[in-house]
């Protein structure tokens, strides 16, 4: 299928590294551009990972993406997922199939990500996940960035610094 004039750039990174604070940013300096937060569609009280609330995710992004594209006062998307391995990530590219697309990789040093989970009052289990899920980032076509020393104004201009680079 031929893509559209239409890009989409594909925020990903463990929980708490940044996504949301850095998407909130960046869609403000892009014209005519849509942030979907994909956390925002796993709201689900209590929390259960089944079939059925997969099935639902995937509709409602697979929905929210078609409603982007088809909207002719929108050209770039900004979309924020962990995609903590390469099957999600290899969906992700084909439900997005009619975009450009920029997956974009937030990282950071252990000790600067850990003071962000606390920062955040957020679950510290989530460290000892970290090392698969870098391994499975490894296997992914992404633009790294390493926001170790970056404040989130320096993530926002670097991303678009690379959106515009890979774009022209």
């Amino acid at each position: 299928m031929t893509k559209t004039h239409k890009k989409a750039t594909i925020i990903m990174g463990p929980p708490g590294i940044g996504k949301t604070s850095v998407a909130k940013v960046l869609y403000q300096r892009i014209n005519a551009s849509q942030y979907i937060d994909a956390d925002d569609l796993w709201r689900i009280h209590p929390f259960i990972v089944d079939d059925n609330n997969k099935q639902m995710v995937e509709s409602n992004i697979k929905h929210l993406y078609q409603t982007f594209v088809d909207n002719p006062n929108l050209s770039h998307m900004i979309f924020t997922w962990v995609i903590p391995h390469e099957p999600l990530f290899n969906l992700v590219n084909e439900w997005f199939h009619k975009t450009d697309n920029t997956f974009i990789l937030l990282t950071a040093n252990k000790a600067i990500y850990h003071s962000r989970l606390i920062k955040d009052d957020r679950d510290l289990s989530i460290l000892n996940d970290l090392p698969a899920i870098n391994a499975n980032y490894d296997k992914m076509d992404v633009k790294r960035i390493d926001t170790t020393e970056l404040t989130i104004k320096q993530i926002v201009d670097t991303i678009i610094s690379l959106i515009s680079e890979i774009r022209h």
